[in-house]
């Protein structure tokens, strides 16, 4: 049987010839997508300490709720996560 998309995927990026399903690789991302309410996650991680994130360039974070701003808290997030 063939390998599906993410199997093609993940062996690539994991530098093996095949992975099968239930294995575990480490892979690196090479884009990293979240959602709009990351300024409210992004403020948990300051309590604990974490001020930024390793590869900011990898981050793509759509705002896709509330746009345009309804409210000035909107506004706020979206800036922050700007």
């Amino acid at each position: 049987m063939g390998k599906t998309f993410a199997e093609k995927i993940l062996a690539l990026k994991s530098g093996k010839e095949s992975v099968i399903t239930g294995e575990i690789i480490t892979v690196s991302p090479d884009i990293v997508m979240s959602h709009d309410n990351t300024a409210a996650i992004a403020k948990k991680f300051k309590q604990i300490g974490i001020n930024k994130v390793k590869h900011p360039e990898k981050i793509v974070i759509p705002l896709d709720h509330c746009v345009p701003a309804a409210t000035e808290k909107y506004a706020t997030n979206h800036k922050e996560i700007r």
